[in-house]
């Protein structure tokens, strides 16, 4: 659809022969993609008229800008009515509406630091188990940034923290918190009921 229709709101300012519309339809594809579509197909460094430009670090923010924005703002409620989702649909739905922080990207004021961080409160253990899911992915998703970005020049190096900071507080139940893999079948259970102290005391 860039290439298509958009083609002619990139061209180069001053240097009307170029543009950098391939550039933008591959970022746009790269952050549907598996990370290694970013390395192969976009660059750490290229000039374009009098401009020097990293589309691969363009595409690493777009994928981390993107995993990041997980709250309700992203899913308003109204619409959720509206669609009336059902099964899995649902739950992902539901897993936006725990999140009630709206600044995910944070800095830390002691070490110049950037983290990203969830705050919000779950009484489903099956929505919290996806969430928890969720953050395995984010986690990866600021492993590889990191990775990627240490090879650049200084200016392109991302420093975050590599792990989400989980803020979710589980209402009625208790859960560990443990790496999930959803695939995987438990012996135990994940998820343990709070003992009401009237029942503690039978």
């Amino acid at each position: 659809m860039v290439r298509k229709q958009y083609s002619n709101y990139f061209t180069i300012p001053s240097y009307p022969s170029s543009n950098i519309m391939e550039e933008v339809a591959l970022i746009c594809v790269a952050h549907t993609e598996d990370i290694g579509f970013l390395k192969q197909n976009l660059k750490s460094y290229d000039e374009k008229g009098k401009y020097k430009i990293n589309p691969y670090f363009c595409g690493i923010l777009l994928r981390l800008g993107d995993i990041s924005d997980f709250n309700s703002n992203r899913t308003p409620r109204k619409l959720y009515e509206l669609i009336n989702p059902e099964n899995k649909s649902d739950e992902e739905w539901k897993s936006h509406f725990i999140i009630e922080n709206s600044e995910i990207i944070k800095k830390d004021d002691a070490n110049s630091q950037s983290y990203i961080a969830f705050y919000g409160r779950c009484s489903d253990p099956k929505i919290h188990r996806n969430v928890l899911g969720y953050f395995d992915w984010v986690n990866n998703e600021i492993y590889n940034a990191n990775l990627i970005t240490s090879t650049m020049n200084n200016r392109y190096k991302l420093n975050i923290k590599p792990q989400v900071e989980n803020n979710i507080t589980p209402m009625g139940y208790t859960i560990p918190n443990l790496k999930l893999d959803l695939n995987f079948v438990f012996e135990t259970p994940l998820v343990f009921p709070m003992i009401q102290p009237s029942l503690a005391s039978l």
